[in-house]
């Protein structure tokens, strides 16, 4: 390192002498004559200066550098110039307390160290260094600060604090433990994916499994927080991936301080013992399914036990400051439910290609990635049919039916919050009467319910529950699927047949977040909710006429309780029945040209203009409402009265019943196929040479007939031959 005669220095040497380590500026203000002059220290007392050169500022009329501090130095508008100066070479690879060297400017402070990083390795999560495209300078985790990670941990400090003293007479310090999520597997060496238990993530962002967060003080205004990790080992990081490291922990969630799990059990146990504080320590946790195998938790407990020290769990404590969002935790929660609502839209319109419940499930993880979300919130529910009555159906091994309705609960997953969606939608494009009237009942159920929160009427979710359960019984006796005879008790119990969940539970960092929140209690503001009634009618139900029978739906929303009311997060996802009719025909495109949106639509069938209150759809067209009929008997359809045929045309069930294989000239049935512009059965439709069916369709066509690729006559079929 070399230096010159008014102390700059050759900024090429800077770069090399900076590393992993953590270094120290020392500023002096004693020492200095006009500019400021920090001193960059490294190991065993050698120095280096380091310019950083204030004189430009001596220009502005409020500020002061020679001594006077009778005004007051506005650090604020100069903070960037500083850090431009300071870190010449990358602005992202230096973290500055700020507030500590506003202080040495106003003369509060004669010297001052500032705690200055330099991490240039993949520190095993994404990183402002690692991934500048994702996580901001300053940031631990996607738009959220290291700042309001540490606020968290006072918050949470001191309500266990206060929690403490009420509890305990003789208490004069506190520990706290906080364990990560350990590694499960589902085979030998086959590991689920990985994701962090909620109440660690939300107190330092940390991602790396089997970690520990310890807080530990002796008030309540001061405490200090510890990170437990995993030692560094050129072996593991070889199969699993690079490891953080204490240094890079440090940095990376600056905590004050971060140790391996090997010194964990000297720590706890000598932090118990000082001073005889095992009698007079207060021990809490927050623990769940996740962390209760943590290792380093798991000693706790026996250290704990050993000295007759029993904790108290800390999780309703926490869960209280989870359940009210930051303004950081809302624009993630609006971020995660725009992806949510834009994938679910596009797999809506998808369903008119494919009927797989599976693919449709590959499609929705596929739409939600490319957009920018992490992974999926849940496995989804895609439900078609009767099988959207089972509320939690999973297995998705099933192709849906033509006539029938698709049932979606689905969410996506954005810097650790989560979205939580539900839409049923017809995958022919237009609801059958029966599935129209339930529809157009659970929609203006939902939307009263969300207007009575918005109004501050219902202000807890078992309010919404109760007003849930009142407007379905209405509502269900008005169309003649309950008797009016009923009792209120006895409708409630009905209801409660019908639909035998809760109106909606909290969101945030899990799908069921803050569990241990009551439900009958008022929302605040920054609480996000969601509200998502449902009607169920299994295929054996026999309390409902035939044709309501096999029909489920349920429409779910996510909420934010805002200042003036709700905030509907979800509300870009089409819900209403003409929105859900008209996205398949990609109507509802707002980025439409103005010209396009005033043009009036084609009907399919007489080619002229159609009115909007005169517009119906079938198949992926659109028509007028009287002009959707029977190519063959002229019977005016409705939704699932109907289905189509290979060449666009649409018939009666009745019709579609008597037509006949085109080789065999039997009745039809479910193994029917459609090729050349005719049904025939599938074991029919076989090679006019070997006579094998065809296997995926791998059909070629000559002279009107069918050959598969094995015996189709190439040289008489093409002059290239």
């Amino acid at each position: 390192l070399t230096e010159s005669s008014n102390g700059q220095l050759v900024w090429k040497s800077v770069r090399r002498i900076i590393s992993d380590r953590q270094l120290e500026f020392v500023i002096n203000k004693l020492n200095t004559d006009g500019a400021f002059w920090p001193r960059l220290m490294k190991n065993q007392g050698r120095h280096w200066w380091c310019k950083v050169d204030f004189n430009k500022w001596k220009d502005e009329d409020d500020v002061s550098l020679d001594g006077d501090t009778s005004q007051e130095f506005d650090f604020s508008k100069y903070a960037n110039c500083f850090s431009v100066n300071l870190t010449l070479y990358t602005i992202q690879s230096l973290f500055i307390d700020l507030m500590m060297l506003n202080k040495l400017l106003n003369g509060y402070l004669n010297e001052a160290r500032l705690s200055v990083c330099r991490m240039s390795r993949y520190v095993g999560q994404p990183s402002p260094i690692s991934h500048p495209q994702l996580i901001g300078v300053g940031c631990v985790t996607p738009g959220i600060l290291k700042t309001e990670y540490a606020e968290r941990r006072a918050k949470f400090w001191s309500s266990v604090w206060k929690h403490a003293q009420a509890n305990n007479t003789n208490m004069n310090s506190c520990v706290v433990l906080i364990p990560a999520a350990s590694v499960r597997f589902c085979a030998p060496d086959v590991p689920h994916v990985f994701r962090q238990e909620s109440n660690f993530f939300y107190l330092c962002g940390f991602q790396e499994p089997d970690s520990l967060l310890l807080l530990y003080g002796k008030t309540e205004e001061a405490h200090r927080s510890v990170l437990f990790v995993q030692e560094r080992s050129p072996h593991k990081e070889l199969w699993e991936g690079s490891l953080a490291g204490c240094d890079g922990a440090k940095w990376l969630t600056d905590v004050d301080w971060a140790t391996v799990h090997d010194d964990f059990t000297k720590f706890f146990e000598e932090y118990l013992l000082a001073n005889g504080q095992a009698r007079s320590t207060v021990m809490y946790s927050v623990v769940s399914g996740l962390s209760a195998a943590n290792p380093c938790y798991k000693k706790a407990l026996e250290i704990a036990e050993n000295l007759a020290i029993y904790g108290e769990s800390a999780l309703e404590l926490i869960h209280r400051l989870r359940w009210i969002k930051s303004s950081a935790e809302v624009e993630l929660m609006r971020k995660t439910c725009l992806i949510g609502c834009e994938a679910l839209a596009e797999t809506m319109r998808y369903t008119r290609h494919c009927r797989d419940e599976n693919v449709l499930v590959a499609k929705m993880d596929l739409e939600l990635r490319l957009r920018g979300a992490k992974q999926l919130a849940y496995p989804p529910v895609v439900a078609g049919g009767s099988r959207a009555n089972i509320i939690h159906y999973l297995d998705a091994n099933q192709i849906v039916e033509e006539n029938d309705l698709i049932l979606m609960d689905v969410g996506c997953e954005v810097g650790g919050y989560v979205s939580d969606i539900t839409r049923t939608w017809p995958v022919s494009g237009i609801f059958s009467k029966p599935q129209s009237i339930l529809y157009d009942l659970l929609y203006d159920c939902q939307c009263k319910l969300i207007d009575g929160i918005a109004q501050r009427r219902l202000v807890t979710l078992r309010e919404a529950y109760l007003e849930m359960m009142a407007l379905l019984s209405a509502e269900l006796q008005n169309v003649g699927l309950l008797s009016d005879k009923l009792t209120a008790q006895q409708a409630y119990n009905a209801v409660d047949q019908i639909c035998p969940h809760h109106v909606g539970h909290y969101l945030g960092l899990d799908v069921h977040d803050t569990h241990t929140v009551p439900k009958d209690i008022p929302f605040q503001t920054g609480v996000v909710i969601t509200v998502e009634p449902g009607l169920y009618f299994p295929s054996d139900c026999v309390d409902v006429p035939e044709e309501f029978r096999g029909i489920g739906m349920r429409i779910e929303d996510d909420v934010l309780v805002t200042s003036t009311g709700v905030d509907v997060l979800t509300d870009r996802c089409p819900k209403s029945k003409n929105d859900l009719q008209a996205i398949r025909l990609k109507i509802m495109n707002e980025n439409m040209h103005t010209a396009e949106k005033n043009k009036k639509p084609i009907c399919s069938y007489c080619k002229k203009s159609i009115e909007n209150n005169e517009a119906a759809f079938a198949f992926d067209r659109i028509y007028h409402r009287d002009h959707i009929i029977c190519s063959i008997c002229k019977t005016h359809l409705n939704g699932g009265e109907m289905c189509e045929l290979q060449d666009g045309k649409i018939i009666c069930l009745n019709c579609d019943k008597k037509l006949k294989c085109e080789a065999c000239e039997l009745p039809l049935d479910v193994r029917t196929v459609y090729a050349m512009g005719k049904r025939w059965h599938q074991e029919c439709f076989t090679c006019s040479v070997c006579g094998e069916p065809f296997l995926d369709w791998q059909y070629l066509i000559y002279n009107r007939k069918p050959y598969c690729v094995r015996h189709y006559p190439y040289k008489a079929a093409s002059p290239k031959y």
